[in-house]
């Protein structure tokens, strides 16, 4: 007896066996969540390796900022000092502890509250901009920080750390930014590794919280017990 059930053939002509068919249309089909994930994992991947994808531009527009504060933070740093090591000739109360940039003689006419120095030496102060300075007259956990990272790049180290205990730390994290931002632009393989942002965003969200919290702490001990006073 002949059997009668029905055979769908190919285009090609020849009988699938059973089961190609639907391995074949579950390869080719477009909604396959597996294939789905690879295909946008891949642009994705594209997308950000991409020399002109936003993500990119993102990146080489903060490394340009971050190089040239880098850069102009170490140019301007031996023109800056803080009137406490000045001899200034009768000092105003206003003008003590600011931090001073050195100024040409002939900018002190038109520059308000130029001090100038028994060496001969003219400077022009910075406002305080502390906001518990402003409203308190009482310093902050961070006062201090701007004045001993500048010491520090000047090379006083001893001073800088008297001055504030963390200063150091800004003026490595300041020096490092330089060649790091030059090797990003670069497109190095050294840096921009995914396991390096990786790293780097666990350590500014976990770093900066703790950071905050120990130099508080110091200033908690330095306002209740003389001991700790620097």
């Amino acid at each position: 007896m002949e059997s009668h059930l029905p055979v769908h053939a190919d285009t090609s002509g020849h009988t699938p066996e059973t089961g190609v068919e639907h391995r074949h249309i579950e390869l080719a089909d477009p909604t396959n969540s597996q294939g789905s994930l690879s295909l946008e994992s891949n642009g994705t991947s594209r997308h950000h390796n991409h020399p002109f994808s936003p993500v990119r531009r993102n990146h080489r527009l903060s490394d340009w900022i971050l190089l040239i504060l880098a850069v102009g933070a170490l140019l301007i740093a031996p023109w800056l000092i803080a009137s406490e090591d000045l001899a200034l000739q009768n000092p105003q109360p206003h003008m003590q502890d600011r931090l001073l940039v050195w100024i040409p003689a002939g900018l002190s006419t038109i520059l308000p509250d130029v001090v100038n120095t028994t060496d001969g030496q003219t400077y022009w102060p910075f406002p305080h901009a502390c906001m518990s300075r402003r409203l308190f007259d009482m310093d902050c956990p961070g006062c201090g920080l701007t004045r001993s990272t500048i010491k520090t790049l000047q090379g006083q180290w001893l001073a800088g750390f008297k001055r504030h205990h963390w200063g150091w730390l800004a003026a490595f994290v300041l020096i490092l930014q330089i060649p790091y931002r030059i090797l990003s632009l670069s497109g190095s393989s050294l840096v921009r590794q995914p396991w390096q942002e990786q790293w780097l965003g666990k350590g500014v969200t976990w770093g900066i919280p703790l950071l905050a919290l120990v130099i508080t702490g110091e200033w908690i001990l330095q306002k209740t017990i003389p001991a700790f006073h620097t």
